[in-house]
């Protein structure tokens, strides 16, 4: 008897087994409705690898002995790439008239920057729509820093998004002026993207079914998230890990859109859960009726153009190209501890008052007290009330780093950039040999497009740990390896280089 079982024609108990495996692997569930459509991708996948005994392609997903150039090749075949530009009109008309109004309103007296992140981008034509309306429609955002991040499990649609050229297919149910005003036709190839809306989105690989805390570390401070048509091909377990993950990577009052068949009250228990127009959205932190100031944002914009709310957006192909700050936004979400069951509140009363503490009183117990509820409101969203009691602190322990990390983090929430560049700056005058100040530092600089000065921290970061032993796990950065940080660290160094 052959101890080798050939591809080809698959058993159900072998798709079974191998449905198991990719989805505990690669995040992507097949049903057994699907188990055709699983045997046709096995043997794609097995002809590409020069594999002809199952076993070997089971043990190699069983032993995650697999290249990252296996993996994406894997990726590559597992997941869809149908898309195409304005997928969807109706939503893409309450991001620009609803959504984009209220992160503007709320931004345009502090930080004036914006960060949207489009997950599972596929080739490209959903981050570029967006990027597409901002230039269109918000002429005012223009000297604003805005960031559009992509992220996709298939590196083949990544670089396909990145050359930015695409056939008719991609612009059916688009608007005729999308193609005149942005596009510009390449023979037989199809048509080339301007390199306005290009510069506007950068790209990256990552797989949303591994590594969920890693994701919230890289990716964090969003106020938009796009992730349509991704959660629907994970299993239950992960569906409900990814919007978790999703909702910490959001903003207090950042939004999230899903598609359709994905807007599920109960996977999105979380989040503040919105109709506007027939359309389900999901927002983070809404303490207001926001559906009612929707339907108002709505009929105004039925009955005027957005320019008299922001500046006439006119398309002038004459004019000077816009000055967008393409991020990618590495940072950590939330590094003030734990993050607080919002069904399970602090009481208000276990917070101490920052006002009321005695200057005569700030000892290092009381400090470190004091830094913990510090700590404790910020992770309430209580941001102000934690500055104010990091204020009282420094009074008395003006050389206390971690007093300053934990100042940089809430300027870094409050969207104040500037301010964390300086107080993380000020951290590493104290503490020269933090890891995790230089790689929130280097995210930061790395964001406002300070390649040299960022490549000079990350590379820090790698001096730093390097010395360390790589299996160890480090406290500070959310008990990540000193392994992963390396890899983190190198990835971000590769990707400033490439610039």
């Amino acid at each position: 008897m052959s101890l080798t079982t050939p591809l080809k024609t698959l058993s159900m108990t072998d798709l079974f087994r191998l449905s198991s495996l990719i989805n505990e692997g690669f995040g992507v569930h097949f049903k057994e409705s699907r188990f055709k459509e699983l045997e046709r991708k096995i043997n794609h996948i097995a002809k590409e690898l020069d594999i002809v005994d199952l076993r070997v392609l089971e043990n190699m997903l069983i032993s995650n002995s697999l290249s990252e150039e296996q993996r994406m090749l894997i990726a590559r075949h597992l997941t869809v790439g149908e898309t195409f530009f304005f997928r969807d009109p109706k939503m893409f008309s309450i991001f620009k008239d609803v959504i984009m109004a209220d992160v503007i309103s709320s931004k345009i007296k502090s930080s004036k920057q914006i960060r949207i992140l489009s997950a599972g981008c596929s080739t490209g034509e959903e981050p570029y729509t967006i990027a597409v309306l901002l230039h269109r429609h918000f002429e005012s955002l223009r000297q604003w820093h805005i960031n559009i991040t992509a992220i996709d499990v298939n590196e083949e649609s990544l670089n396909k998004a990145r050359r930015a050229v695409y056939r008719e297919w991609s612009f059916r149910g688009a608007p005729e002026w999308l193609k005149t005003d942005y596009f510009i036709k390449k023979g037989k190839e199809g048509y080339e993207l301007s390199e306005v809306i290009r510069s506007m989105v950068q790209f990256q690989y990552y797989n949303l079914a591994c590594n969920p805390e890693d994701f919230c570390r890289v990716f964090a401070g969003f106020d938009v998230i796009f992730c349509r048509n991704v959660v629907m091909y994970f299993n239950e377990d992960l569906r409900h890990t990814v919007a978790d993950m999703l909702y910490r990577s959001l903003v207090r009052g950042g939004w999230l859109i899903v598609s359709p068949v994905e807007a599920s009250s109960l996977l999105f228990s979380r989040y503040e859960t919105l109709n506007i127009d027939g359309t389900t959205l999901f927002r983070k932190g809404l303490s207001d009726d926001f559906s009612i100031r929707a339907a108002e944002l709505l009929n105004t914009q039925r009955n005027r153009s957005l320019t008299e709310s922001f500046d006439k957006a006119i398309v002038n192909n004459n004019k000077a190209q816009p000055s967008y700050n393409q991020y990618v936004y590495p940072s950590e979400k939330n590094n003030f501890g734990k993050i607080i069951n919002p069904a399970k509140p602090i009481a208000q009363v276990d917070i101490i008052q920052a006002t009321n503490i005695p200057d005569s009183l700030m000892g290092n117990k009381e400090k470190s007290f004091a830094l913990k509820e510090a700590r404790k409101m910020a992770d309430l969203g209580m941001l102000d009330e934690a500055m104010s009691l990091l204020e009282t602190i420094a009074q008395e322990h003006k050389l206390d780093p971690e007093l300053y990390y934990l100042k940089a983090l809430i300027l870094e929430e409050k969207g104040d950039l500037n301010g964390a560049e300086e107080a993380l700056k000020r951290v590493l005058y104290l503490d020269n040999n933090s890891a995790l100040a230089r790689f929130r530092l280097g995210n930061i600089l790395f964001n406002a497009r300070k390649g040299e000065e960022a490549l000079r921290e990350f590379n820090s970061v790698v001096s730093i740990l390097g010395r360390k032993d790589h299996e160890e796990t480090l406290e500070d950065f959310g008990n990540m390896s000193v392994k992963r940080i390396i890899e983190v660290s190198m990835s971000i160094i590769r990707e400033i280089e490439m610039q």
